[in-house]
């Protein structure tokens, strides 16, 4: 890599940076008007939404070539219409900016990410466990417990799975790079505590965001968040690109999950 392709992964990706050129508040306002737009169409109690999301025991017990397809289509279009807000807001180049060039040390990123994400994960966990809830969530009847049944549901639901989370951490990222834009003006002179601060809300917003009827504990959600986002957005840093993310949340996840079902 030469010094210049060096030098621009070091930077903040334009237009998400503090420099001219960046986003405007209307850019801004585009893409998150449309991942509130996703998140209620996907997550709240509507007819669309009990389309794409049916229960476990609906698809397993269905189990034809239209429910499988339901759920495929399903992550797809709820990665396509996240993806669309990113191009209304920021143009087709603003987003290839959020896709750095491939590197071979990216392999490397995605595993040992990989890995940090698992132990996030896990601690992340441990810390919404201490969190009290007033009631539980009924997972043994959800689709992703379905996958747990073999492996031709656990293919079919993974494939799902990996469009659901690229979407989930563009968002992510988003939210990453609109409080790092916002805290790099506030505090221009401590940088340390500008990327401080924009670690600790974007983490906190992320949570929030990923607060679904599989997960609706907005401060448990919280608690974990602070942790298991962390490595996420480290991986980012480092690569300047959401595809090495995605892969370093999903790769070693799901490769756990199968070894689950064969063994199980």
């Amino acid at each position: 890599m030469d010094a210049t392709k060096l030098a621009k992964r070091k930077q903040w990706p334009v237009p998400f940076s503090q420099t001219e050129p960046h986003f405007t508040f209307n850019n801004w306002l585009k893409f998150f008007s449309v991942v509130l737009f996703t998140y209620l169409l996907f997550y709240t109690r509507n007819p669309i939404g009990g389309f794409f999301n049916m229960s476990g025991t609906t698809f397993l017990n269905v189990a034809n070539g239209w429910t499988r397809a339901v759920v495929v289509f399903g992550g797809v279009l709820y990665c396509a219409i996240i993806f669309a807000g990113a191009v209304w807001a920021a143009g087709w180049d603003g987003l290839k900016q959020l896709f750095a060039s491939f590197r071979w040390r990216d392999i490397w990123y995605v595993f040992v990410y990989g890995i940090l994400y698992l132990v996030a994960t896990t601690l992340g966990g441990i810390l919404g466990d201490l969190v009290p809830i007033r009631f539980g969530v009924d997972f043994v009847n959800t689709l992703e417990a379905a996958q747990f049944g073999n492996l031709g549901p656990f293919s079919l639901i993974s494939f799902r799975a990996f469009f659901m989370t690229l979407a989930t951490q563009l968002t992510a990222v988003m939210i990453f790079l609109a409080n790092q834009q916002l805290f790099s003006r506030l505090a221009i002179k401590h940088r340390r505590w500008a990327l401080f601060l924009t670690y600790l809300l974007a983490l906190a917003v992320t949570a929030v965001v990923t607060t679904t009827p599989l997960a609706p504990h907005v401060f448990v959600n919280i608690a974990s968040g602070l942790v298991a986002q962390l490595p996420l957005y480290w991986v980012y840093r480092r690569s300047r690109n959401i595809l090495v993310v995605t892969l370093s949340a999903f790769i070693l996840m799901h490769v756990m999950i199968g070894l689950a079902v064969m063994l199980g």
